[in-house]
């Protein structure tokens, strides 16, 4: 059970994601493609979580011209966590399969939004 506290630090980083949210609907002049897959990255940030890191280093290396599965294997070895463990971070975590991650990195205007989300937290 959530304690007053703990439910108030949840409603203040809702409230922050949201301004982040709205704020590069504003910038950009669009509807945030996937805006529940951002959410759900900022809020691993937001906790102090080192998993939306490897987040965006799978991006990176995805955009190097790595696979997915290779991008995966990199940032694990880097980290020092099994290949699993960052598939999940980048699907399961988010609440996106392996395909819908690997379709918004191809896609540049989902890639920026999320990228642009990721970077400025």
């Amino acid at each position: 059970m959530k304690t007053g506290l703990t439910m108030k630090l949840d409603d203040e980083r809702e409230k922050k994601i949201d301004d982040h949210l709205t704020a590069l609907k504003e910038a950009t002049g669009y509807d945030i493609p996937r805006a529940d897959v951002i959410r759900r990255a900022l809020r691993l940030h937001l906790k102090g979580s080192k998993k939306y890191h490897q987040i965006l280093e799978v991006v990176r290396e995805m955009r190097r011209g790595a696979s997915y599965y290779e991008a995966c294997s990199r940032v694990a070895k880097k980290h020092g966590v099994t290949t699993a463990t960052v598939r999940d971070t980048t699907s399961r975590r988010l609440g996106i399969s392996a395909k819908e991650f690997k379709d918004i990195v191809g896609d540049d205007a989902r890639r920026r939004a999320l990228i642009e989300k990721l970077r400025n937290n």
